[in-house]
Parts: structure tokens; sequence; C-alpha cells
């Protein structure tokens, strides 16, 4: 019987260690997140090519440097994550390797706490949670009634969907934007279904907009000056997909010159947020440090997608979530 080498390059527990090797008495998992973590800060490591040198399927957050050269064995990558902005530049794009992505398997969390910025900033949280620290009995009725009010989703995928049907159970109209949507088209979830090129429309009737659509080099700081001078200076905008959508420069000048009402942002254009970024300051800016998709069921989705797929790759059955190369996600 061959044995079919898995190296996870993730921290994972013994537990979730154990389920894959499980999968299968062919599966060899050789766990290598302490080693790709040295690889990228520069560290040699001997143990990392020897453990390259016979993987035939990869599961990792991030790719090592120069991969196809050594890994000559790779068939398989699966993702952790939904994004696939890491891909090009690794070769991976133009290779005959399958890659696979995690999309949906952390929609739920990620949709959740795009409802919590939402609600957060609609309730203005961080002017209560001031007033609490400073001992201020502070009462105000300046507060965001989400019914009847439009969200506008922006990337109709697992994440989008999860979004619109949450704030749906809050009475609001619901607008969205699909890549491929055709005039006239009808979706389930939303109230209105709208193509890219009708972005400003959909800015310009939103009360909330979401972003929730993968990083592309069509899609890279989508939400500039032009786009933010678009909504309403009543609006809000919520960014729990990939901080380069939205051009920072423009969103901090948008927000401190009042032409929006606030924004939620789970994700930066360079991470970790630096000390200095203005965006600290911002006083109608909530920020999370990219943990939209933590729970506290730690990776257990994403490591039980992986071991469906395991089991698909190893019976040659279609594997989930299979990466288009030409569109890149």
């Amino acid at each position: 019987m061959e044995t079919v080498n898995v190296l996870v390059g993730l921290s994972l527990d013994k537990e979730h260690l154990d389920s894959i090797a499980s999968v299968d008495a062919r599966v060899k998992a050789t766990p290598g997140a302490e080693l790709i973590r040295q690889e990228f800060r520069g560290a040699p490591s001997t143990a990392l090519d020897k453990a390259l040198a016979e993987t035939e399927a990869l599961f990792a957050l991030r790719m090592p440097p120069n991969l196809l050269a050594r890994a000559p064995r790779l068939r398989w990558v699966q993702l952790f994550q939904a994004g696939t902005d890491m891909l090009p530049g690794t070769g991976l794009l133009e290779s005959p390797v399958v890659v696979t992505s995690a999309s949906g398997g952390n929609a739920v969390p990620v949709a959740e706490h795009a409802l919590a910025l939402a609600l957060m900033l609609a309730r203005r949280a961080p002017q209560l949670l001031q007033a609490q620290r400073e001992r201020r009995w502070e009462r105000h009725v300046s507060t965001v009634l989400l019914a009847g009010k439009t969200a506008g989703v922006v990337g109709l995928g697992h994440i989008g969907r999860e979004v619109a049907r949450r704030m749906r159970a809050f009475d609001m109209k619901l607008l969205a934007i699909r890549r491929g949507a055709q005039p006239g088209e009808k979706d389930p979830d939303v109230d209105e279904l709208y193509s890219p090129p009708q972005l400003a429309t959909l800015l310009a009737r939103s009360d909330f907009v979401f972003l929730c659509l993968p990083l592309l080099p069509d899609t890279r700081h989508l939400m500039g000056e032009t786009q933010l001078r678009a909504m309403k200076p009543s609006s809000f905008l919520i960014n729990v997909a990939r901080g380069a959508l939205v051009e920072e420069r423009a969103l901090v000048q948008a927000l401190q010159e009042g032409r929006l009402a606030g924004a939620g942002v789970d994700v930066f254009e360079k991470e970790p947020l630096p000390p200095d970024s203005p965006l600290w300051e911002i006083p109608n800016l909530i920020l999370s440090p990219h943990i939209a998709g933590g729970t506290d069921q730690g990776p257990g989705r994403t490591v039980a997608l992986f071991c469906e797929n395991l089991k698909r790759y190893l019976t040659g059955k279609p594997l989930i979530n299979v990466v288009d190369k030409e569109k890149g996600y």
C-alpha cells in the first residue's frame, strides 16, 4: 500500500492531527508548523526541505518559498483560509497542482463578526465604553435603527450570503453585488442583485456596506476616494474580507472629514496594524485584529473540510472548493 505524505503546515493540536492521520491507513501526516514559521524568519530548515521533498499533499496557511522546486511530488494544496491572495507568485496558479480553499468554512463566524461590528457602530458602542471607563452617566438617543435601513453586500459568496441572511433578520432591505450577475437576475437571499459595474449605485443606496469579496488584481483598492464619496455621509462601511480592498488613506480622510458615519474593520493593508497608523485614533472606527473567523470551536470546521477532501483525494472523487486558476479563486 503506497503511503500518501501529508505535510500539515499549521499549529494543530494532537486531536486534529490524529483525525487527519486516521482518514486512511495510507496517510502519513507530518506536522510542519514550526518549520514553516522558521522558514519565514529566514532560518534554514533541513528538516523542512526533507519533509517537502516527500510531500504529496500540503495543508497550510502560508506557502514556503520556492515551494514547487522543493516539493517535486506535490499534487494537491489545501488552503487553511478562504482567501487565495497568497497564491500569485508561488507558481501554483501556473502549475498542474490542484489547489482547494477553505471557502465557506468560516462563513458563519465571519458573518456574525460583521453583524457585531454593524451593531456596535449603530448603537455607539465606542462612546458607551468610553463613558463607562470614565464613570460618566451619559445618555444619548442618536443611535441608528437597523430596521428599515438598506444593507449592501459586496461579494455574494459564502460569507456574503451569511451576512445577508443575518441582516434580513433585522428587517433590512438587501442589495448585493455578485460577479457574473446578469441584468434582471434574481437571488433568493437579497432583494436586488447587481453586477460589479453597478458598485456606485449600491454604495449610494446603502446605509451599511459589507465587503465580503476576495482580493484579486481587479478588486485591490476597490474602495478608494471616489467610491467612498459615493456613499451616504450617514452610512457605515464594514470590511471583514481583505484589507487591501480599501485604500486606507482614503478611508481615514473620509472618516475624519465626516463623509462617513463610521467603519468597522477586521482586516488591514499591513498586518499587524502599525502602532503609528491613524486608524487607531479615529473615534468612529471600530477595529479588530483579523479575528473574525476565530471561534470557540477552533480550527475544527476547516480540519473537517480537509479530512473530507483527503478522503476524496484518496478515492479519486472530485474535491470540494477547487480554485479556478483563471479566476484566481
